[in-house]
Order: C-alpha cells, then structure tokens, then sequence
C-alpha cells in the first residue's frame, strides 16, 4: 500500500493515450508491514516500531482510483481474489486485499519454510542454469 500511494500518480494516463489492460493488487496493511520482517520487526523493538516504520496511513484507496478514473474492487475472500485476477478485463483495474499486518513477521517465516520444504522434496533440481 505504501508503494502503490507513492506511486499513484502512474495511474493519471493523458486523453488520447492508449490503457493498458492491467490489474494490479495492492496488499494493504495500512502501512509498512514488510518492515515487520527485518530486524526491526523484532519484539523487543515492538514499542518503536509503530511509530517509526509502521507509518500507518488510513488512505481511502478507492478515493485515489476514483481521483484517476480507474476501476476499485476489494476482494473480499481468497476465491473472490482469484476471480478478480483470473478473469482478463480491458482498461486498468486496482484490486485491493486488506492484510491484519500483526501476523507478517510469522506468516513470512512460514512462507519461507514452506519453500524450503517444497524444494527439498522436489525430485529432479536443476544443478545450473544453461544459456539456450
């Protein structure tokens, strides 16, 4: 969210300039969750966190689509996301998935071990990479 605000003004496309067909999703945790994932992220940082790296912003994300003319949609579950991606609309659309940020730390870790775990159990790895 805090990329998608201060990259905003992309979505003002001159009259006359051609749309793209684009979707793009915004995972929004009203602020710098990521942040969570580094060292400061740690819980014994957790009372300077908010205030330093959190930047919670309480931006209206449809209110800055609606300023650029360009389509808003919440998904509302995992199955209304997908449906939203997987269906190719023409013009520009924003999609916004709002995120509890409390949980980023952990639900990163576990993403991460859950990647580990999918190679490691993959028969046949590429040893390198060949130019064709």
């Amino acid at each position: 969210d805090l990329t998608f605000l201060h990259d905003a003004n992309a979505l003002a496309i001159g009259p006359g300039e051609p749309r793209p067909d684009l979707t793009v999703v915004v995972l929004n945790d009203d602020g710098g969750g990521i942040f969570g994932t580094l060292e400061q992220g740690r819980p014994e940082f957790a009372e300077h966190f908010e205030r330093v790296f959190g930047t919670p912003t309480g931006a209206d994300l449809e209110m800055v689509c609606q300023a650029h003319g360009v389509e808003y949609t919440r998904a509302t579950s995992r199955e209304h996301l997908i449906d939203l991606v997987s269906n190719q609309r023409p013009d520009v659309q924003v999609v916004e998935v709002t995120v509890d940020r409390s949980g980023e730390r952990l639900g990163r870790r576990n993403l991460v071990a859950a990647a580990v775990e999918a190679v490691a159990g993959a028969e046949e790895m590429p040893t390198r990479f060949e130019r064709r």
